[in-house]
């Protein structure tokens, strides 16, 4: 009884100090009488088999985290103040009582917690916490691994995702990976940096931190068909309907599947040269846009002529003398083509 009077005061300087007396007062009501100086045998903590106490314990194991230093210290309660068998039909009846699964309970873990319960009297609660915590990364090699990873991932365009750090909720652009995340493991493991973090723990980041390699696709092959694609299928139905003169709707075809062919298959690679540009590169086109109109006619005399060539042929067909309707669609072509070009630069870069 003794140790269970040391037990509670231990545990309620731990985790309710401000209810330190009343904790004690509700074990000392249904204390079993006898040894008051010695520890409680199987027949003295029979006495706590029907006690709201020993529900009060079972239900605050329920109720607290897994595996967390509370629920431990509450399983040492528990089982000192009572046998196997009422502390797991307590649990059981906690859990469905809660809605809940039942706690795992056997005979290793009820001797655990009564020695743990010995523990927490002779004052050795410190020792007993270091127990079940969980080893931290050296934060110095989980910064280079971030590192690394930070050379092989790239943000969409579009879409963001919330993260918490430090506390706080921060939004960042979503991440995708160049590689699947075997190959990036791989490469990881055969860089020169040391020390690493293990495979398993490196492709813990890599999963958190990106998404996989199949959804970058999906997404930009959505936006390559929604502003490319169908854009110029729209300016050739355009010079077929309202340019009349054959030759020069010739030549107005020719123009558009060339700038066409450079916007699929080549100005994803003419965004990485490192020509000055205020089209592509990313001096310009990842700066803010600014209201200046001297600003702006100074970042037009340094676009280059690749990134102008499609509004150059947009013009060219305008000069054709297409419809009031056929303008609007020339106009609403410059400005989705513009996009796409945006779009391009910013996955790229």
């Amino acid at each position: 009884v003794h140790m269970l009077l040391e037990l509670t005061r231990a545990v309620a300087k731990v985790i309710a100090p401000a209810h330190q007396e009343a904790f004690l007062a509700l074990l000392r009501r249904e204390l079993p009488r006898g040894n008051a100086t010695g520890h409680a045998g199987d027949e003295q903590v029979s006495a706590f088999d029907s006690s709201p106490f020993v529900k009060f314990c079972a239900e605050a194991i329920v109720a607290s985290p897994k595996l967390s230093v509370s629920s431990r210290v509450l399983y040492a309660v528990l089982c000192s103040c009572c046998r196997s068998g009422v502390a797991e039909a307590a649990l059981k009846e906690a859990a469905r009582s809660a809605g809940k699964p039942a706690p795992s309970f056997y005979e290793a873990l009820f001797a655990g917690a009564r020695r743990d319960g010995a523990a927490l009297c002779t004052g050795e609660f410190e020792e007993m916490k270091r127990k079940g915590t969980r080893r931290k990364f050296n934060e110095e090699v989980a910064r280079e691994a971030v590192k690394f990873l930070l050379q092989h991932i790239q943000p969409l365009s579009w879409g963001t995702a919330d993260a918490v750090v430090d506390g706080a909720t921060i939004t960042l652009p979503v991440m995708v990976r160049k590689g699947t995340a075997k190959h990036l493991s791989m490469l990881y493991a055969q860089s020169s940096l040391t020390p690493k973090l293990s495979a398993p723990s490196f492709l813990n980041i890599v999963n958190a931190l990106t998404q996989k390699e199949t959804a970058r696709q999906t997404c930009v092959n959505y936006v390559e068909a929604e502003y490319c694609i169908a854009t110029f299928a729209l300016l050739r139905d355009l010079v077929a309907r309202d340019v009349h003169s054959e030759n020069e709707r010739a030549r107005l075809a020719t123009l558009l599947h060339a700038v066409y062919s450079f916007m699929r298959r080549e100005y994803a690679k003419h965004v990485c040269s490192s020509e000055e540009c205020a089209s592509h590169s990313r001096m310009y086109a990842l700066a803010p846009t600014s209201p200046s109109e001297a600003v702006s006619v100074a970042r037009l005399s340094l676009t280059c002529k690749s990134c102008l060539s499609c509004f150059f042929v947009l013009d060219e067909i305008k000069k054709a003398g297409v419809s009031e309707e056929g303008e609007r669609i020339l106009r609403d072509s410059a400005t989705r083509i513009a996009f796409y070009m945006a779009h391009t630069v910013r996955v790229e870069h």
